[in-house]
């Protein structure tokens, strides 16, 4: 039979196993979901550059009437 201080360091050890087999995962979703939204970031980007020529241009025709 293990003294309390085996069973606590065998506790731990399970401990640190379980959160290192969920900490891996974890981290690679969230790197996976911040490029993505780097990604979105620059589409919304590129949308609204896109809509603001598109109103400069209307604007000029509008202007030309």
């Amino acid at each position: 039979m293990g003294s309390l201080a085996d069973l606590i360091l065998a506790g731990m050890a399970g401990g640190l196993a379980v959160f290192s087999l969920l900490a891996v995962p974890l981290l690679f979703w969230l790197h996976r979901l911040s490029v993505q939204m780097q990604a979105q970031s620059k589409e919304v980007e590129h949308m609204r550059r896109t809509m603001d020529q598109i109103t400069r241009v209307m604007m000029e025709v509008r202007h030309e009437r």
